[in-house]
Order: C-alpha cells, then structure tokens, then sequence
C-alpha cells in the first residue's frame, strides 16, 4: 500500500502487538491464582515421589483461552469479508473494462487466451524468481532474501525465548515471591515496547531512514543483553535492576519488525510469496528456538537462556551489517553503471551528430 514510504505506516500497526499484549496479562491476571490448587484426587505417588497424573485440567485457564478465541473469530470472520468484497470490486473492475475493449483487441485477447497455461507459468515464476525480487539480479535478489530469511529467523528465536520464559526466568530466581504479581512484570516489557513504536513512527517519518533505526535498535539490544548477563552472572538481580533491564529490553527490540520491513522494500522488490517466506522464517526460528530455550532452561538452568539470547542477538547483528553492506555495494556499483551507460549513450548521439554533418 505504502510501497517504500511503509515503515510509519507499518509501526502504527504494529501498535496492536504490544497492546494486545498489556490486555492479556491482564485478563491472565484475573483468571490465575495465587498458588495453583492441586486436588489430591489428580496425584498418585509412588514411593517417596508425588507424581501428577496426565489428566490433570487446569480449568481457570478456559476464561483466558475462551476470550482469545472470540477475538481470533471476529477477525477471522472480517478478513474474509474483506477479502470476500475485494475479489468482487475487481471482477467488477474487470468485467467493465472487457465492455470499454474495441473488437479488434477482444480478438487479440482470445488469441492471447489459448497460451493461458505458459502465461501462468510464467506469472508465477515472477512472482517468486529472485531476478524479480532484485530487480533483475538473481545472485544478488537470491543472497539478500537468504539473510534478511536468516535475521528474522533469529529474531523469532530473540523474541519468543524471552517472552514465553521470562515468567518462569524470574519465579525460578526467586526474585520476585508472589507468582500472581510475577506476571505484572512483563508490563514493564510490553509498554517500553508500544511507546517505543510510537517513537519509532515519528522518527521515521522525515528525520531517521530505517536503516538507521535498525542499526540503532540492534546495538541498543546487545548492550541490554550484555547488560542482563553481566547483572544475571556478576552483580545480581533485584527488583528494580530487573524492571529496568526489561524496560530497556522492550525499548530496543521494539523498532526491529515494522522498521525492517520499511528498509527491505527500499531496495528489494518483493512479492508477497517472497514476504510470507520472510514471516515464515520468523514462525519458523520462534518455534525452533522457543524448543531449544526450554530444554536449556530445564536442562542447563535459567540463567543459560540469557547466554542463549545474546548469541542470537550477535548473528543478528552480523547478518545485518552483511545485509547493509551488500546493499550499499550493489546500489553503488548500479549508480557506476548507469553514469558509464549515460556517458556511452551521449558519446554516441555525438559521434552520430558528427558523421551526420561530415556527410551533409
């Protein structure tokens, strides 16, 4: 919609993230207890080991999970009206141009008609050819789609690490006693996170391009990840260090998901097969990697899943500044390019000139 001007756009959007967010730790709040009421019915035990049997059922999580799937249905149900009445706005705008067509140009369209199945073919290798997403480049359409895959694949893995274990990071440290206040702790993460979109929406609107904000939020996150071993391994955490690294946690990663799809379409053309691959990967990396933080959580102790995380926050730099100097190096060299070709073409037109007059 926004074509390269979309990284405002984008941000005010992406507002409903951390939003929705706030909305559910509160709702979460309402529905949770204390301590967890366990009857003795659902235990069995063996030896000195208290064992909890399968069929245990949480049932003050079914309010929570209940107003979640209203909200996923009423939205469902309006992007399929919104898609049901696009697809008649444009039969509509199809079936008025074919009325408009002389017959000379109705003939071509049936002659053009019966290659239907090649012409679709090659629609659809259009649509995710890495010469179309680079602008008729495919090593260079090919290596950008391959890293910014790779960052947001990394990123899902930042993300869902931290926010899905976060909880269980601080009732596991023992920093905070009471589980039901522990989830008022992420309040301190989503909210940085909103006002920091809001920020980002005015900046880059006129005063900061998006390569620069990223470049901004990518250093801002490693130095908050470095600052978070330094407090988790050295120095020890209480309340208020905690609330103020997860504070500068939701400040800097917040400009990252709307700002790097506004920089992406700045120089790459992308179809929305090769957008959807990009999401994907970051479906993809939030899954394997949310895997891989509860298995070292469990396995190698709470602390490691910040050891983790600042890993992952350091490819992403790397494949980021990758990202940006391949650009800059493909965009210089087209400039070097089309300076050579516009001289040639003046060179010709006078040398053309010139054998024009000799003859006259």
């Amino acid at each position: 919609m926004w074509l390269v001007r979309c990284t405002a756009p984008l941000n005010c959007i992406y507002f409903g993230y951390p939003v929705g967010a706030l909305l559910s730790i509160i709702i979460v709040r309402l529905f949770r207890p204390d301590d967890l009421f366990i009857d003795e019915n659902d235990i069995k035990y063996s030896n000195s080991t208290i064992i909890m049997k399968e069929n245990y059922f949480q049932s003050e999580l079914v309010g929570a999970y209940t107003m979640t799937s209203i909200f996923c249905l009423i939205s469902s149900i309006g992007f399929a009206l919104i898609a049901y009445k696009q697809n008649q706005c444009k039969k509509k705008g199809n079936s008025k141009k074919l009325v408009t067509l002389p017959s000379d140009i109705h003939e071509k369209i049936n002659i053009r008609s019966k290659s239907k199945r090649s012409l679709n073919k090659s629609k659809l290798w259009k649509t995710f050819s890495p010469t179309t997403c680079g602008q008729g480049y495919i090593a260079y359409g090919f290596i950008l789609i391959s890293l910014i895959s790779l960052f947001v694949l990394f990123f899902g893995g930042v993300e869902q690490g931290f926010t899905k274990f976060f909880i269980s990071f601080v009732e596991h440290e023992h920093i905070n006693p009471n589980r039901k206040d522990s989830i008022y702790s992420m309040i301190f993460y989503w909210l940085p996170m909103l006002i920091g979109r809001i920020f980002t929406t005015i900046l880059t609107v006129s005063w900061i391009s998006p390569y620069i904000m990223l470049t901004i939020s990518l250093c801002l996150c490693l130095l908050t990840y470095l600052l978070w071993i330094l407090f988790i391994w050295y120095f020890g955490l209480n309340r208020i260090s905690l609330f103020l690294l997860v504070t500068a946690n939701g400040l800097s990663i917040s400009p990252i998901s709307p700002t790097l799809i506004g920089w992406i379409k700045q120089f790459l053309q992308l179809t929305p097969i090769e957008l959807s691959f990009i999401l994907s990967s970051n479906a993809i990396g939030g899954i394997t990697f949310g895997l891989i933080s509860g298995f070292i959580f469990q396995y190698y102790g709470s602390k490691h899943l910040f050891t983790m995380l600042i890993i992952l926050i350091s490819i992403m730099f790397i494949l980021f500044m990758l990202t940006l100097f391949l650009q800059r190096f493909h965009s210089k060299q087209e400039k070097i390019s089309q300076t050579n070709k516009i001289i040639n073409e003046e060179d010709y037109i006078l040398e053309t000139f010139l054998e024009h007059d000799q003859y006259n």
